[in-house]
């Protein structure tokens, strides 16, 4: 397939070019300023629209928790608050309503998780929204554990009188289970037998470097969120994250990780009050590493581009946003060799515009996932 005179923003080093695309077994092969295609290959003419990778939407429940059948699927949340051998791949439904929203805000690749009222609920997967089959649409069938220290913990077991109540008993619990894992995984490689503990076989791979997505809005939780992953020497991405920029200003740090949102819509609980637009900017202006997430079904899948727009009319610059919606999630949460960029070598998620991606009355006008044009 050759896309001609597209307006390039690959992510990359290229912003608003004009250039044309190659795509070949589903990858991208190269751009120049003309290409001449083979004898009977596809050709696209963009026609001057603005080309952008697929967005990368890295924390959200597509597939496993649906909006419209709620009572009849959902698979995300099973009944206990430790439950690393949990898998969000193992109950993916690609008929969920999710991924059709996903495609038409422009959304290429989801990370699913197996919920997040559990304290260590699992592994999330990383899918692509459209696609002709099963294996082709698993990017990473295990992509990253999914560990919570929000409110949602608590609410959850508390209301049944049990364990967590508190934000002391969530970071302690969280603490036990890695304190296991931790020997299971030391005894792992000192001898060659062992019993087999699945959920302690599981969890032990956040050792090897496996990324670790903890939630966390409030200042004091992301604190506690930063003491476990530094204590434990975790590869971990804090999500929520609706005061990153006090927590990074208390703890003196600029280095932590954020994949924040969802930053529009929704009601206003003590948890979220801290909620706002202009998070983008602030740690924008901070140089504090950060990606963007609608957490669906929090917020719509659709609203993906709309919620960038917002951002950027609250201040944060154009390239910084669609940078946090391709690029940083992919590198995140370890993708970026396949996906977050239009570069020779990746997979061919491609999104071709009407208009601006990020004014709100812009569209996606094509959607390529793998090298193949896909049903909006």
């Amino acid at each position: 397939m050759i896309i001609k005179n597209a307006v390039l923003i690959n992510m990359n080093d290229i912003y608003r070019e004009k250039v044309d695309l190659v795509v070949r077994d589903g990858k991208i092969a190269g751009f120049s300023s003309d290409i001449e295609g083979e004898c009977g290959e596809m050709v696209l003419d963009a026609a001057g629209a603005i080309v952008t990778p697929g967005f990368v939407e890295a924390d959200c429940l597509a597939g496993t928790r649906s909006q419209v059948y709620r009572k009849d699927n959902n698979d995300a949340d099973d009944a206990a608050a430790i439950s690393p051998e949990l898998r969000a791949l193992d109950t993916l439904d690609f008929s969920d309503e999710a991924f059709v929203m996903a495609r038409k805000g422009g959304v290429t690749t989801v990370v699913s998780s197996p919920g997040k009222s559990a304290l260590i609920g699992g592994t999330c997967a990383a899918v692509k929204t459209g696609g002709c089959g099963y294996e082709d649409r698993i990017l990473k069938g295990e992509a990253a554990y999914q560990f919570s220290l929000t409110s949602e913990p608590r609410k959850r077991f508390g209301a049944k009188g049990t364990s967590p109540m508190t934000r002391m008993g969530s970071a302690a619990m969280i603490r036990s289970a890695l304190g296991q894992a931790l020997s299971y995984h030391e005894e792992c490689r000192e001898k060659e037998t062992i019993s087999h503990r699945l959920n302690m076989m599981a969890l032990s791979r956040v050792f090897d470097g496996m990324p670790v997505k903890i939630a966390a809005n409030r200042s004091q939780d992301i604190m506690t969120a930063v003491r476990i992953g530094e204590e434990y020497g975790l590869n971990y991405i804090i999500t929520g994250a609706y005061d990153a920029a006090l927590a990074c200003k208390n703890l003196e740090r600029e280095n932590l990780r954020f994949l924040i949102g969802p930053l529009y819509g929704g009601g206003k609980s003590r948890e979220e009050e801290n909620r706002s637009l202009s998070l983008g900017s602030q740690l924008e202006k901070q140089r504090i590493s950060f990606a963007i997430t609608t957490g669906h079904p929090s917020m719509n899948l659709e609203l993906f581009p709309c919620q960038l727009s917002l951002l950027v009319n609250a201040g944060m610059s154009e390239k910084e946003a669609l940078q946090a919606a391709t690029i940083l999630p992919a590198k995140l949460l370890g993708l970026a060799d396949r996906i977050g960029s239009i570069e020779p070598g990746k997979d061919a998620d491609i999104v071709i515009w009407n208009g601006e991606p990020l004014d709100f009355y812009g569209s996606v006008r094509t959607m390529i996932i793998n090298g193949t044009i896909t049903e909006l």
